[in-house]
């Protein structure tokens, strides 16, 4: 899957990727946003519609939600 919209990030020097996750099946439970760097990938399912526009600080904090 190739996400429409990718936004990177830094924190701490860790270069951070996410993106919107839309795909629907079996295992799937809605939207959510997938943060990704080269050690660790976590999924948020709840978070607001301005996601891209929120600051590095911001979509850390979100990061840790869920």
């Amino acid at each position: 899957m190739t996400p429409a919209t990718v936004r990177l990030f830094v924190i701490d020097s860790d270069v951070w990727t996410v993106y919107e996750d839309r795909r629907d099946g079996p295992l799937r439970l809605g939207p959510a946003l997938i943060f990704e760097n080269d050690r660790v990938a976590r999924r948020v399912r709840h978070y607001p519609a301005n996601w891209l526009d929120l600051s590095d600080v911001q979509l850390r904090a979100l990061s840790w939600s869920r």
